[in-house]
């Protein structure tokens, strides 16, 4: 008796709420006090002697009959909800692991809304239809959130047919170019550095089954979809980034051809060595990058070059150079005030040996 009055202090937890209300607790406590007095009253006659002074007559012994049969339906719900507790821990844990606004979530707390509403119902406590229904209801709700987390999975990792083409992308000849000629001062680096942190990003999953969510509701890897951004699948981001890294190769060949057309930097090749200035050559008519780039070209294209100096312009100051107030700005205003902002970022330096570049 003791034992339930102090389970009780608590209530009874069921989906992350309390089956009974305060006054429910307080109402039952006081009832379980009031009986366990009764019961510790009666040890005192523990002999036929003292039997026959016994204070109670049949009716007050049949009322504790409400309080004990309390006792026995509140013990009923509290293994009821031990049974159901497997499955509403792990939509609790579920209902975390997804992001806040996907429909399942929604789903999942509408039903335990609407589980709470019914359970509270003394009738429907007893009811072995509804307590069967009710389970079969977190069953078909676990399946519902399996089936998504397994969907956001295979959205959000690399199969292996896509890790071998990721692979194959980590050794391809134009990113090899372009790591080579990151350190030249003209070219615009940021882009080699933007396309390593998005395909640093992609992960490979492993071979993920319903049976591997049975019991916890995210993957041996850890996958968690509300950390992560799922609306782009992995499968498209890797294709984007084949097209990316294209057009960062042919963009790095075109303005290393365009700045070593530049009347300034073909006055610093008669600098260059004649195998210098052979390879450079060759490059302009081919205009195309040799196969591969060896120390001997980025030494020659680094040294062309030298006079160059990369400029970063910072989205955020240019847009407050145009908009100072945020205001619309008529095209006479927009001119003049990019023609200050070049005046402003330039002042001291050659614009003909500076290149501007995004950042």
């Amino acid at each position: 008796m003791l034992f339930r009055s102090k389970q009780l202090a608590s209530g009874i937890p069921f989906w992350g709420q309390n089956l009974l209300s305060e006054s429910e607790v307080e109402k039952i406590s006081v009832q379980l006090v009031k009986a366990k007095e009764f019961l510790e009253s009666l040890q005192a006659y523990n002999t036929p002697g003292k039997l026959k002074n016994f204070k109670y007559d049949a009716d007050d012994i049949k009322g504790y009959q409400a309080t004990f049969a309390r006792l026995k339906e509140v013990e009923q719900l509290q293994a009821y909800c031990g049974e159901l507790a497997q499955f509403t821990q792990y939509l609790s844990a579920a209902e975390a692991i997804l992001p806040e606004n996907h429909p399942w979530v929604a789903e999942s707390k509408q039903k335990r809304i609407e589980l709470l509403t019914e359970i509270r119902k003394p009738a429907q406590r007893e009811s072995e239809t509804f307590k069967a229904e009710a389970l079969k209801q977190l069953k078909k709700l676990k399946a519902a959130y399996i089936k998504n987390y397994l969907g956001l999975y295979a959205k959000a990792r690399l199969n292996l047919t896509q890790d071998k083409e990721k692979k194959d992308l980590l050794q391809d000849y134009r990113l090899k170019h372009l790591r080579r000629l990151a350190t030249v001062n003209s070219i615009n680096s940021v882009q080699l550095t933007e396309f390593d942190n998005h395909i640093g990003k992609l992960r490979t999953g492993a071979v993920l089954t319903e049976k591997d969510l049975e019991n916890d509701p995210k993957s041996p890897d850890g996958f968690w979809p509300g950390m992560e951004d799922t609306s782009v699948s992995s499968e498209a981001r890797l294709a984007k980034l084949k097209t990316d890294l294209e057009e960062v190769h042919k963009s790095w060949t075109k303005n290393l051809l365009k700045d070593l057309d530049d009347p300034v930097i073909q006055s610093n090749f008669e600098l260059l060595k004649a195998p210098q200035k052979k390879m450079l050559k060759d490059f302009m008519a081919a205009k195309e990058l040799p196969d591969e780039i060896s120390t001997e070209f980025l030494a020659a294209i680094q040294q062309a070059l030298s006079g160059l100096a990369k400029l970063p312009v910072r989205l955020d100051d240019l847009k407050k150079a145009l908009f100072p107030d945020g205001s619309p700005a008529t095209p006479s205003e927009f001119k003049d005030r990019f023609a200050k902002y070049m005046d402003q970022i330039l002042k001291g330096r050659h614009a003909a040996k500076v290149r501007l570049v995004i950042e």
